[in-house]
């Protein structure tokens, strides 16, 4: 199911106008920079006493809460109307296809899916014969299924478009998901403790016990760091996860946690 929508904090706030400052003043005119300056700023955060947390943010919370609902509000409505665009147009295109096919004996292989995260198609595949499906599967070792997602999965994971070398691709892929991880574990961690970084190993001792946090719907079969992954196929998979929030920290309350 889909993550509970999480309250926007002090902590989100002072993120975010740390990070546009932070691109104003590197001439980017990126909304988003990379993950880099988080723990520079998670230092600033952690030495700010509360006083000076509630000036900095002032009546950031409500601002951002309610530029998040009005975004969303949007988003829905056009991911809504672009679903059904792509349906009844990729509905249109199969038949013509079809047809194509029927007249010409030429065989066609057709993948659309998407782009954005927050887009509600799944995948579409559409072929005319099962040497394609028998060549793929040859080629990748995947079914043709499993390709179209895996297209879908690199296309969402925001990799760059130029060519890399696969481990280039790989340690890249790595070192965003440690900086989200703990990026949403500072989040979930506000006003207790702030750990100095994610650990897997022992994970209930040196995370949940110290800092009343669990993972939610881990993604893939073992529960480790990023480091320690090296497909890419299951990076991109970890990476959705973690940034669509399908997989999250869930912060016990005090109840829970005491007798946890």
């Amino acid at each position: 199911g889909k993550a509970e929508e999480r309250k926007i904090s002090q902590w989100n706030v002072y993120v975010s106008k740390e990070i546009k400052k932070y691109n104003e003043e590197a001439g980017l005119e990126r909304k988003r920079i990379s993950q880099g300056p988080i723990q520079e700023i998670a230092e600033r955060w952690r030495a700010m006493p509360q006083e000076e947390r509630d000036a900095v943010v002032g009546d950031g919370v409500e601002e951002l809460e309610e530029r998040r609902k009005n975004r969303m509000e949007g988003i829905q409505n056009v991911s809504i109307a672009a679903f059904n665009d792509a349906r009844a147009t990729l509905a249109t295109l199969q038949r013509d296809m079809s047809n194509l096919h029927g007249r010409t004996d030429i065989d066609i292989f057709c993948v659309a899916f998407r782009s954005k995260i927050d887009a509600y198609n799944t995948p579409y595949i559409f072929y005319t014969s099962e040497r394609i499906a028998a060549y793929i599967q040859n080629q990748t070792r995947k079914t043709i299924h499993e390709f179209a997602l895996g297209m879908e999965a690199y296309n969402l994971s925001g990799a760059n478009t130029q060519p890399l070398k696969h481990d280039d691709e790989v340690t890249a892929l790595k070192k965003k998901i440690a900086d989200l991880v703990y990026e949403k574990l500072l989040e979930a961690c506000e006003g207790r403790s702030t750990p100095p970084k994610m650990f897997y190993v022992n994970f209930e001792s040196r995370m949940t016990a110290k800092y009343g946090v669990v993972v939610r719907n881990w993604p893939i079969r073992k529960f480790t760091a990023p480091g320690n992954v090296n497909s890419l196929p299951t990076l991109s998979i970890l990476y959705n996860a973690w940034r669509s929030g399908a997989t999250h920290f869930h912060r016990l309350d005090d109840d829970q946690w005491r007798q946890w």
